[in-house]
């Protein structure tokens, strides 16, 4: 077996999305591969566009953007066919364009587009090509993509035959580098004081430019305090009259910077589940953080920082983040579609994670302690009692290293389970 690769090339580490942008690319008109700026989307085109012997251009160009925005149509009718379009954002006007083109001759695999904002939330964007393009979403690099466990959680949580194993890492020490150094390969890559550099202008970028593609925001002064207010109470509701009133911001002006993050990747808004089992739910969606060492260097969290955190409130809400945003990484390249959400009802009761596949549902909840018990499975035995087929699986996601059944169908997992190499 080769050895699965590591840190230190992390920028040459194979994409497990790769093989599903391959597949779209056979019945899709445009596939368009979304995801935040530095997470990789242009050397996974680039790969493609060389297997392929594709045209490539990047928006970021300042001639190559001038000219799509000056004649669009004919910006696309040159690039010939196939061909991609790097940072599509940066001209939306291409949108109307590639419609055209694909509406005369709809063969499939004709463009390959990304952009750093999500293309399907753009005011200016959206719903200009329904029916014509796939969305594939490309995060920031899973731990299961550097350790080399290619089957996704999600998969293996829905194979009854699995049996999750005992793993080595127990504690925070195991995942000081996930939490701090987060999945950008770029800051993996790098020290201490040279990730922090990365971060600062990432955050930069992201509110002194990108944000001018996501939103008509009047003003972005206050972005980047909406971004540390969101990292602070990542994982609680986004409830944008109570994050402006912290703010000293109007709702509406909080909820179009919360918009604005969402759309250039640097929060995810997790929907609250719609169902019904008998209880009164929340409805706000929750906030989290996009990646994990985002998350850290938002909060001015170092490595001793999440090891030396007495209280615990700091390092827990950095291991719910990692693991949430491991699992929906992996979801991206899952063999089923996966729809996301989170439950909590009026009772208390409360499950950080439902991944919905067609009928079959997984819960997940998240503890950072190093030990699990029957109880801390109460919840989840509560939705496989109400839901009974449905109910596939449920895992408690904890620090410590023993797999270990918590009762019919739900078992207590390390973190480190969800990107073990078995």
């Amino acid at each position: 077996m080769s050895n699965p690769p590591t840190v230190t090339n992390a920028g040459l580490v194979p994409r497990l999305l790769a093989p599903v942008v391959r597949e779209t690319m056979e019945s899709a008109r445009v596939t368009a591969i979304v995801g935040p700026r530095q997470a990789g989307k242009t050397t996974l085109v680039r790969r493609i566009v060389e297997e392929r012997q594709m045209t490539y251009v990047t928006l970021d160009d300042d001639t190559a953007r001038q000219a799509a925005r000056a004649d669009p149509y004919g910006f696309v009718l040159a690039l010939g066919r196939p061909a991609a379009i790097d940072e599509l954002q940066r001209a939306p006007e291409l949108m109307l364009a590639l419609k055209r083109v694909v509406d005369d001759d709809p063969q499939p695999g004709s463009f390959l587009v990304t952009g750093s904002a999500n293309l399907q939330t753009l005011p200016n964007i959206v719903d200009a090509l329904p029916g014509r393009v796939d969305y594939l979403r490309l995060d920031p690099l899973a731990e299961a993509e550097l350790s080399g466990q290619s089957r996704s959680i999600i998969d293996r949580l829905l194979d009854p035959s699995w049996s999750p194993t005992s793993t080595k890492a127990a504690g925070r020490q195991s995942y000081v580098e996930a939490v701090v150094g987060g999945g950008f390969p770029e800051a993996r890559l790098r020290s201490p004081r040279a990730r922090q550099r990365f971060f600062d202008g990432y955050v930069i970028s992201l509110i002194e430019r990108d944000v001018a593609t996501a939103a008509n925001l009047r003003t972005t002064d206050r972005l980047g305090d909406t971004l540390r207010l969101a990292a602070a109470r990542s994982g609680g509701p986004a409830e944008p009259y109570t994050l402006g009133h912290a703010l000293g911001l109007d709702g509406k002006t909080a909820r179009a910077h919360l918009h604005a993050l969402e759309r250039l990747f640097a929060i995810r808004l997790l929907p609250a589940w719609s169902t019904n089992l008998g209880a009164r739910i929340t409805r706000a969606p929750r906030a989290y953080m996009a990646d994990a060492g985002l998350h850290a260097h938002s909060l001015g969290a170092d490595s001793d920082a999440f090891l030396n955190d007495l209280t615990g409130a700091l390092a827990g809400r950095l291991l719910e983040t990692l693991v949430v945003n491991e699992v929906l990484r992996q979801a991206s390249w899952a063999s089923i579609p996966t729809r996301a959400s989170f439950y909590r009802d009026g009772r208390q009761r409360e499950i950080d994670l439902i991944l919905e596949t067609g009928q079959h549902v997984i819960g997940i909840a998240i503890k950072a302690s190093t030990t699990a018990n029957v109880r801390d499975a109460r919840h989840l035995a509560f939705l496989r009692d109400r839901l009974g087929d449905r109910f596939v699986s449920g895992a408690v996601i904890y620090s410590g290293n023993a797999s270990v059944p918590l009762g019919d169908r739900i078992h207590a997992l390390p973190i480190s389970a969800l990107w073990a190499v078995e």
